[in-house]
């Protein structure tokens, strides 16, 4: 059965079971590396049981539906709403003040035309 060894230079490698415990070239650097020899798992072993997996998603705090909890679903904060409100003041005034400042140029302008001649 293949296994996948790792090269320093992040290549991925997929070697027999049979070059285990040999050294080989990586394709892709040239570096050697030493691939491990294979771990059987010893006939004996049993895996151990994770008790987590016995319990109810209600007994982990989690939701039981698929939607979002209550919290999560209450949309923007209040931080984050007034930013966007003071931020369109902002912006508003600004437009505001150009428009001022362009009518209020476009007056000086025709007066100055107007003394000048």
């Amino acid at each position: 059965m293949p296994m996948i060894v790792t090269c320093g230079c992040g290549q991925r490698l997929k070697v027999n079971d049979s070059l285990a415990g040999q050294r080989a070239s990586c394709p892709a650097c040239g570096d050697q590396l030493q691939i491990p020899e294979v771990q059987h798992a010893s006939p004996t072993a049993t895996p151990q049981h994770d008790s987590r997996w016995d319990q109810s998603p209600a007994s982990l705090g989690r939701p039981q539906s698929n939607r979002w909890p209550e919290e999560m679903r209450s949309g923007l904060s209040g931080g984050a709403i007034v930013a966007i409100v003071g931020g369109v003041i902002v912006a508003v005034g600004a437009i505001v003040a150009l428009v001022v400042l362009s009518i209020s140029t476009r007056n000086v302008r025709t007066k100055f035309k107007a003394t000048c001649e």
